[in-house]
């Protein structure tokens, strides 16, 4: 099942996950839990624009905050699953929530 939306329409960054509603206001990722990104697609629940897996702290987090803030709709991030092992992407996400960015 692939709800990507065409190219030139969809979020910013290329990457595996599912655009349900692209107007709608929520964004899940779930973490390492793939099966968990495709089961909610296919859901299709109210309000619901994107969900897809983050494994990595770096680039995943990096396809997450791109993709955010380029759709103006959205306006909240749902993290669930599990992390993967050795790896700290929902720690990691909600280390930024709580602490913001610091300019470098």
């Amino acid at each position: 099942m692939n709800l990507r939306l065409a190219r030139g329409s969809g979020p910013a960054v290329a990457g595996e996950y599912f655009v349900v509603s692209a107007d709608s206001p929520v964004a899940v990722t779930t973490l390492a839990s793939a099966d968990l990104a495709e089961t909610l697609a296919k859901k299709k629940p109210d309000g619901l624009c994107i969900v897809g897996k983050t494994e990595t702290e770096n680039i995943g987090i990096d396809k997450i905050v791109k993709n955010v803030i380029t759709n103006k709709n959205i306006r909240f991030l749902i993290l669930s699953g599990s992390e993967v092992k050795g790896h700290f992407s929902g720690s990691t996400l909600l280390s930024l929530y709580e602490n913001g960015l610091t300019k470098i």
